[in-house]
């Protein structure tokens, strides 16, 4: 069963942030704007909010194709997606890539 929350005890949040962000134990960018986000959602707490995956100019709600990949993603099917393919189309792909590569 996938849980459709996030929960996380405050005070543990809080600490993560600071140590993720500037001048902090584990500073790094990335981490910290992520766990900053949840913070922020986690604030407003009243608000639906929707997490938004993108790969190039491709996302589920524009792109059919990226769409199709990110539901087959959901189902715990291993694939990939080329967002290059079929003229910036998109095309979703059963092997990896990077060993096509070798």
């Amino acid at each position: 069963m996938t849980l459709k929350t996030f929960e996380i005890d405050t005070i543990k949040l809080d600490e993560m942030v600071n140590a993720a962000g500037p001048g902090g134990p584990f500073e790094n960018r990335l981490l910290y704007h992520i766990l900053a986000q949840f913070q922020t959602m986690g604030y407003a707490w009243r608000d639906d909010w929707n997490v938004i995956l993108y790969n190039e100019d491709h996302e589920g709600l524009t792109s059919e194709c990226y769409g199709k990949y990110l539901d087959k993603k959901a189902c715990g099917e291993v694939v990939w997606f080329d967002p290059s393919a079929n003229d910036g189309k998109g095309e979703i792909l059963f092997t990896d890539p990077s060993l096509e590569e070798e």
